[in-house]
């Protein structure tokens, strides 16, 4: 039996990500034509799964792919695909998130997504941070974490590496 998808969750990530943008076009405009470069971002990313649903814990390996596009220094937007298990895959999620660079480096991110598995298909919101360490020629390294809260009660915290280059 497919679970419903809890609408209000995914209604709370889409307010998060309309804020965020409206931030993000106030500063840019406040910013000038300020240029700045680069202005894409995209990563691999390898790490670690704890889940918590109803009751039972879970564990498993992380693997996804992170965009992102910054409007200007400080914000932007971008989009994710992960998934997670050992031997198989069990959960495929994807969202859209808006970014928020406080700090050379420093991303903090939230939006809202979809998770996929063999029984359900629920909303989520994620909310995370990750650290950018600049390496030569546009290529970044650094650890980042994220929490995914998933309609129906699932939680699920992932502690990755990510691997990425900016263009």
């Amino acid at each position: 039996m497919l679970h419903r998808p809890s609408i209000e969750l995914f209604l709370v990530g889409v307010l998060v990500l309309i804020t965020m943008a409206g931030q993000a076009l106030a500063a840019s405009e406040q910013e000038g034509d300020q240029a700045f470069e680069p202005h894409h971002h995209i990563a691999g990313i390898l790490g670690y799964a704890f889940e918590r649903k109803r009751g039972k814990d879970e564990e498993a390996g992380a693997i996804g792919i992170d965009y992102g596009y910054r409007f200007s220094e400080r914000w932007g937007a971008g989009g994710f695909i992960e998934a997670l298990g050992d031997d198989v895959v069990r959960d495929v999620s994807l969202g859209l998130i808006a970014n928020w660079h406080p700090a050379e480096g420093l991303a903090l991110f939230a939006g809202p997504g979809f998770e996929f598995t063999e029984k359900d298909n629920e909303w989520l919101l994620r909310i995370g941070a990750g650290y950018d360490f600049h390496l030569q020629n546009g290529w970044v390294l650094g650890p980042k974490l994220t929490y995914d809260m998933i309609s129906g009660g699932k939680r699920t915290t992932i502690l990755a590496l990510s691997l990425g280059k900016e263009f």
